[in-house]
């Protein structure tokens, strides 16, 4: 594919699911981009009260899953030592 000696393609896909965790009108777990409460009307006794409350879905949840793809193009048909591999990563 696009004059390359070897087109590789790899994909993963994972799940994890952790048993008996709260909900999250239970108890909320941080993760990343949880630097705020979850509860408007608790952020005005913070002090941070300028700053939004941080929405649910940001919390962690019992399941959660992920994706990812790897891409390569290798060449060896340009003259250079050794040979050229462009890699795409992609991770939503």
């Amino acid at each position: 594919m696009l004059g390359a000696n070897q087109f590789t393609v790899v994909g993963e896909v994972g799940i994890t699911t952790v048993p008996n965790l709260p909900s999250k009108s239970t108890l909320r777990f941080d993760g990343p981009g949880t630097d705020t409460a979850g509860d408007p009307a608790e952020m005005l006794y913070t002090g941070n009260g300028a700053f939004p409350a941080t929405p649910s879905s940001a919390f962690a949840d019992k399941t959660s899953w992920a994706i990812r793809w790897l891409v390569e193009n290798s060449t060896t048909t340009i003259s250079l030592p050794g040979s050229i591999s462009p890699v795409a990563w992609f991770c939503p």
